[in-house]
């Protein structure tokens, strides 16, 4: 599918921001990315990328590969005792890579400059300040533009709670072997 020279405005220059810009220029949008921030830095927990994931990336032109380990199953230990209770191995589709979030969206930055993104720091745009043919909302729980498009909506506790931890790992582990999870 082809966007000829449709104009996108992409709002908000996060890792779900940066991902759309790149789908679209690749498909000859002419696109701007406004992030309100004065720098694009990704802080938070690292990310594991399934098969899945992994050919959407390469899809828009990044190589996943460099950006952190791949796992060769998941060793399942019980925590107190540090007793083996299951090699799972990776799935038939492909291992799960691991990575930080701040290296997916340095690599999705490159990627936008390499196909033509503009992107613009340091710029809170809202609603009626930004002109587009499209305009895609990417800028979080807190967006500015969730009114715009659905009314005014109060965020809801959704009943899910998701958990993340970085476990310190040995330098010397080497890309497909076991990562050690304990649980």
């Amino acid at each position: 599918m082809s966007l000829g020279d449709l104009r996108v405005a992409v709002i908000g220059g996060g890792i779900g921001g940066m991902a759309a810009a790149v789908a679209c220029a690749l498909r000859g949008a002419q696109v701007q990315v406004f992030e309100q921030a004065p720098a694009l830095e990704e802080v938070g927990a690292g990310l594991q990328i399934s098969a899945n994931g992994q050919v959407v990336l390469r899809a828009l032109g990044i190589d996943p590969d460099p950006l952190g380990y791949g796992a060769g199953g998941t060793l399942m230990c019980d925590g107190p005792s540090g007793r083996t209770v299951a090699l799972l191995p990776p799935p038939d589709a492909g291992a799960t890579r691991y990575m930080h979030r701040a290296d997916l969206l340095a690599a999705l930055v490159a990627r936008a400059e390499e196909v033509g993104v503009e992107i613009v720091l340091g710029r809170v745009v809202t609603p009626g300040t930004v002109q587009a043919d499209l305009i895609i909302a990417a800028d979080g729980g807190q967006s500015l533009w969730r009114s715009h498009v659905d009314g005014p909506v109060e965020p809801a506790f959704a009943g899910q709670v998701a958990w993340r931890a970085l476990v310190p790992c040995d330098p010397a582990v080497k890309t497909g072997q076991a990562a050690r999870l304990a649980i």
